[in-house]
This record gives C-alpha cells, structure tokens and sequence, in this order.
C-alpha cells in the first residue's frame, strides 16, 4: 500500500462504472470510468483529453442512475480525484435541476 493510499479516511474498491461528469446548462458532459470508489469519493479516468469537467460538477453513474454532486480534489493527465458532497437517485427526483438531470439519463440508457 502507497503513503496516499494510507492517508485515506476511508478505503476505495476497485470498479469498473461507466460514468459521465456533468457541468452547466444545457450540460455539458464527458464520459469515463470510475476506477476506484468509496463513499466518500472516486478516482476517475476520462474519455477525452480536451473535455475537463470544472471543479465542482455531477458525476452521473449510468447504470443505477445515482448522481453525485462531486468537488475535484486532485487532477493527474486523465484521471481526477474527487469527494462527493450528496448522492442522488435520480428515479423519482423532484427538484427542478435533478430533473433534468434524470431527462439526460433516461436518454442516455436510450429508453
């Protein structure tokens, strides 16, 4: 184990989630993999070198459809370190942003 992986309050799983980062509106959005997870936070490797998500964003995991509202904590080429501030189901959301939120998803799993 790394002298960062000691520091940790909280261990991380390895995971292989597809996720997409989200920012703005309309949103703007790049695709990645969630490589490392813990409740409190994810390392996540980007699709796109060009398309970096700003320091406070949504990090959206498709399949269950969780959304969590991150804060980056560190960048590295790729990857980006970030803790999550709230995690959301967006089935059944009621506030106005996360609806939307929930429309784009709903689109993406291509229902």
């Amino acid at each position: 184990m790394g002298a960062h992986d000691e520091r940790r309050k909280v261990p991380r799983r390895r995971t292989r989630m597809t996720v997409a980062a989200l920012w703005g509106e309309p949103p703007e959005q790049v695709r990645g993999a969630m490589k490392d997870f813990s409740d409190m936070g994810a390392r996540v490797l980007l699709e796109e070198a060009g398309k970096v998500p700003p320091d406070t964003f949504d990090l959206l995991q498709i399949s269950t459809g969780i959304l969590f509202e991150s804060r980056v904590v560190w960048r590295s080429d790729l990857y980006i370190g970030v803790i999550f501030e709230r995690a959301v189901p967006l089935k059944g959301a009621t506030e106005p942003r996360l609806m939307k939120r929930a429309q784009l998803w709903i689109r993406m799993l291509g229902r």
